[in-house]
């Protein structure tokens, strides 16, 4: 009985957690203009909205208009030369004012979109925030601003005010290699006095599941001896089917899940915890990869979709 509280207690506990964050980039945060891509990110341009990418190979670097920045260039973007721009200090255009630490960019004039695009390292579920909002004062900014998946649109809007933001934030399955583009057109017609400012933060999500190492034993005694195997359970609850986890993914503490003879990886679905959803079993093969003096094991994996997942659990680590 004592276990089975314990299960409970432990799934109760996922459930509260659901989506912890992983891997995080951050537009303005990463902006350099030392390389270009620069990791996940990429500054450039395209004739119109969807069409090839173009890089950016020009940049800027120095004072402009009361502040100091950093930017790459569209030598065919004129009167917007520096298109995608970080403002390393406040920036006090005549018309436009850009706050320091964050990223503005500005259309081309002949229907030509500003584009900063984000390519993923690794296929997952990433969750993408932020916002666009008018720089300029003046005229004031009257732009239409979209996100796209690859040539799918995701997101869209119209600018059309001065630091009236426009937020953003959207779940996507993004295989690697694949790219979320932010873009900016002139809106209505007329280029001049559409500086766009942007911010961006894309975050991997990680599926928290609740597991248990030895189930059925209190403490989780492991002797992590680099024989034998120990059996985790990834336990399933009425949100979360385990029969989406792939075990051939599944590391705890950077130990893989034994085969057999026949090349067969030890694992099946049982209900361990008597709460009547199925649960999955593995024998994790036993490395000794465990530091003496560990108190916690960390199993990580992906679901089939390539979501990935992770759970973690006591130990109490024997001789």
């Amino acid at each position: 009985m004592r276990k089975h509280l314990i299960f409970a207690a432990m799934t109760l506990l996922c459930l509260s957690c659901g989506i912890a964050t992983a891997a995080t980039f951050d537009l303005a945060k990463d902006f350099s203009i030392d390389r270009n891509p620069n990791g996940a990110w990429s500054y450039g341009w395209s004739a119109s909205r969807g069409s090839d990418f173009i890089p950016d190979t020009q940049t800027f670097e120095g004072y402009w208009y009361g502040g100091t920045m950093k930017a790459w260039q569209a030598p065919n973007f004129e009167g917007a030369l520096y298109h995608i721009a970080y403002a390393v200090t406040e920036i006090h255009h005549p018309t436009v004012n850009v706050p320091a630490g964050t990223v503005n960019f500005h259309p081309g004039p002949r229907g030509e979109n500003s584009v900063i695009r984000w390519t993923a390292p690794a296929t997952g579920r990433y969750r993408i925030e932020g916002l666009f909002t008018g720089n300029d004062f003046a005229f004031p900014t009257t732009t239409d601003v979209a996100i796209l998946h690859g040539a799918t649109e995701i997101f869209s809007d119209a600018i059309n005010s001065y630091r009236i933001p426009t937020s953003f934030s959207l779940v996507e399955q993004v295989k690697a290699g694949e790219t979320i583009d932010f873009t900016v057109g002139f809106g209505n017609g007329a280029y001049w006095g559409d500086s766009t400012g942007i911010e961006a933060v894309i975050r991997e999500e990680v599926l928290e599941v609740a597991i248990d190492i030895k189930p059925g034993e209190v403490p989780n005694s492991v002797n992590a001896n680099g024989k034998g195997a120990i059996p985790v359970a990834i336990l399933g609850s009425s949100d979360f089917n385990v029969r989406k986890v792939n075990p051939k993914t599944l590391l705890l503490e950077n130990m893989p899940v034994k085969a057999n003879s026949a090349g067969k990886l030890l694992a099946h679905y049982d209900d361990v915890n008597s709460d009547g959803i199925e649960d999955l079993v593995v024998q994790i093969k036993d490395t000794d990869e465990i530091a003496a003096g560990t108190t916690t094991a960390t199993l990580v994996g992906n679901l089939f979709d390539s979501t990935p997942i992770k759970g973690s659990d006591s130990i109490s680590l024997v001789p």
